[in-house]
């Protein structure tokens, strides 16, 4: 097994829920309130080692009570906290969520604090001292870009898999995507980059992407499962039937799922059923990196189809 790198971000996360979210200038009750470590980077590098990933995590927390709080969480996982660097000057990240319980959706605002101070030097001398070919790099944009190009940049020199989840969305270098081997957006991200939806438009959109130096594109698209595009393949991975409780986590999991089966040598393709397995029991459950199962449920788990 490859060893895995996550590049990325780590927050508190503040989640309440609400039956229909209020309007501007509207207060409505709320309950539920809970505290736990969430951040994207730290959810998918959570998720990689309950699924069974040897883990290393690359962040930045601030110098305070929260930044230790948080590191303590990432490693109750088995994750690698060794590159998790402490900000003196910015606080550690932290994120609001209002969990819509009659939508079964929520909505996230984010401060990233020390998430943006992450280091691109740090980040380039990190991966070449402790990473080999063949080994697994992941990242998403929840930390200051320029970390983000350089991980890529690096990962990719040293014959590295390069994995880019494109969210939270935002204008970036598509420079960089020649130093991606699998971009994975959802429907949203997705249609922020190619201007068009997936499905009916899978060929033409590979094309976009390939031209840009993506080898492989995945597609989650929530309740309809996935799509896998490369060159002349294209082939939908059909989603479990659970109860949906909270989706906070869902596409991180799927990511997480997709480096572990990665790491084993197993084709992307070939890992969509995995993932979308994973995917569906974090969603039947409440929390952020806490409702990714461990690979062990997984195995035994006895989901059937929608």
């Amino acid at each position: 097994m490859s060893k895995i790198f996550v590049l990325g971000s780590v927050n508190t996360d503040y989640t309440i829920r609400v039956n229909g979210l209020p309007q501007l200038g509207q207060s409505k009750d709320g309950f539920g309130f809970s505290r736990n470590q969430g951040g994207k980077g730290a959810n998918q590098a959570a998720a990689c080692s309950k699924l069974g990933g040897e883990v290393y995590f690359i962040g930045c927390v601030g110098k305070d009570e929260e930044g230790v709080r948080l590191k303590n969480s990432v490693e109750s996982y088995g994750v690698n906290t060794d590159a998790v660097s402490l900000s003196e000057q910015v606080s550690s990240g932290a994120c609001m969520i209002i969990f819509d319980q009659s939508a079964r959706d929520n909505i996230l605002v984010v401060d990233r604090g020390a998430n943006q101070c992450v280091s691109q030097t740090f980040v380039n001398e990190y991966l070449v001292a402790n990473a080999s070919k063949d080994d697994v790099f992941v990242t998403q944009f929840e930390i200051n870009l320029d970390a983000v190009y350089c991980g890529l940049q690096t990962a990719k020199k040293l014959g590295m898999y390069t994995i880019l989840n494109p969210a939270p969305f935002v204008e970036f270098d598509k420079s960089c995507l020649k130093n991606v081997d699998l971009i994975v957006p959802n429907q949203t991200e997705f249609k922020s980059l190619f201007d068009k939806d997936v499905e009916g438009n899978e060929e033409e959109a590979f094309k976009f992407f390939h031209a840009l130096g993506v080898k492989e594109v995945v597609v989650t698209l929530g309740g309809k499962g996935s799509v896998y595009l490369s060159e002349n393949v294209v082939r939908y991975c059909a989603p479990y039937n659970v109860s949906v409780v909270d989706t906070t986590s869902a596409g991180d999991t799927f990511i997480g799922a997709i480096a572990v089966s990665k790491s084993c040598s197993n084709g992307v393709a070939e890992s969509m059923d995995f993932a979308s397995k994973c995917s569906a029991i974090t969603v039947s459950r409440s929390g952020a990196a806490s409702s990714i199962p461990y690979i062990a449920e997984v195995l035994q788990s006895n989901l059937g189809r929608k």
